[in-house]
């Protein structure tokens, strides 16, 4: 990868386009996706959206800048505690990332040279019997002065949808509800609420790819893939299609 990355003179959207397949989502048969979707009469507006997040990436705008003040702060303040408090759970984890292209691993030391980076810090959420999550915590402001990645992206401006992700368990339970008044003698099948990886199915834009990295221990990772955190991740809330 840094051969690579020093092949295109140091520019990471030129090595996301060459990488392409799994980095950049080409793989993925959207003509054939949307098609489908005209099939369930679903708001033409949507398979807009659908198609531009696929097609495109995200987020819908970005247009930022940053000091190199703030940048450094970015750099030298690093991650959370818990990320050096969990090194090698962490790194294994890394290992899957690249593993499945989720990210790309280059040397640390290659930041100091590859323009247009942003570092955001990584955080490790530890809950009591749940398995541990890493956050790329992208609303994280070490000063009062400091800008993180989320206050630069294109919510703010309203041309992101909304997240409805803490709406989702209620909207489906209301959902069963209503159908078993509807219909109170039928089988109602419902498709399972839970797509693998799903956050890592929605790809950045090539152009803007470098402005998502951070650095753990002696390596910088470029995240090609939205993250749990970031504004511009939530994901469309779809109804279920029931059959009887």
């Amino acid at each position: 990868m840094t051969a690579c990355l020093i092949h295109f003179n140091l520019d990471t959207s030129l090595l996301m386009r060459y990488l392409g397949n799994n980095y950049t989502g080409a793989y993925r048969e959207v003509d054939k996706i949307v098609a489908l979707l005209r099939e369930y009469k679903i708001d033409h507006d949507l398979i807009d959206k659908y198609i531009r997040v696929m097609l495109t990436g995200c987020p819908n705008r970005f247009v930022a800048d940053s000091s190199r003040a703030n940048a450094l702060l970015h750099w030298r303040m690093r991650n959370g505690l818990t990320v050096n408090k969990l090194l090698g759970e962490v790194l294994t984890n890394m290992n899957k990332e690249d593993k499945n292209n989720f990210v790309i691993t280059l040397p640390h030391w290659i930041a100091r040279y590859t323009p247009n980076l942003f570092f955001t810090p990584q955080h490790i959420l530890v809950k009591p019997g749940r398995k541990n999550r890493q956050i790329f915590d992208a609303s994280k402001r070490h000063t009062q002065h400091s800008i993180p990645i989320n206050m630069m992206t294109s919510t703010p401006l309203g041309s992101e949808e909304a997240c409805l992700f803490g709406r989702v368990r209620e909207d489906i339970f209301r959902r069963i509800y209503n159908l078993r008044i509807s219909f109170p003698s039928n089988d109602i099948v419902i498709h399972a609420n839970d797509v693998k990886s799903a956050f890592r199915q929605i790809k950045l834009h090539p152009d803007i790819r470098g402005a998502f990295s951070y650095i753990i221990a002696d390596k910088l990772f470029l995240y090609p893939v939205a993250s749990h955190s970031a504004r511009t991740s939530a994901l469309p809330i779809g109804r279920s299609y029931d059959r009887f």
